[in-house]
């Protein structure tokens, strides 16, 4: 199985988050829902809180998660994900700023361990 993440790094200010946000669950993860090949996708949101003292760095993450490599590197050369990334690119300028930060994308091989409660 692999994981490929797209971290974003920084922040959206509390003001611009509403329309950020519901960009992200109304438009683009919906996008993305339909590429070829993708098993599961996931937003991962942390709630801007620090936590143990640590202040979040990590704004949202997206976790698309394939079966194989060769299906992770099927998607992204797929016309469906060059659709999504020619819409968000002519998006952008309406977001352009809402966003402060990075985008860092990450593949993963998965390994799953047993754990106790399940």
């Amino acid at each position: 199985m692999m994981v490929r993440c797209a971290y974003y790094v920084g922040t959206v200010r509390p003001e611009d988050r509403e329309v950020f946000d519901d960009y992200v669950r109304r438009v683009h993860m919906p996008m993305v829902a339909q590429w070829p090949r993708l098993r599961r996708l996931r937003l991962l949101k942390n709630d801007s809180q620090p936590y143990l003292g640590e202040a979040p760095r990590y704004y949202q993450c997206f976790e698309l998660t394939f079966d194989n490599q060769q299906d992770m590197d099927f998607c992204m050369a797929s016309p469906e994900r060059a659709e999504t990334r020619r819409i968000s690119a002519a998006d952008f300028a309406k977001f352009k700023g809402l966003f402060q930060g990075e985008v860092h994308h990450v593949n993963f091989e998965v390994t799953d361990f047993p754990c106790n409660d399940g």
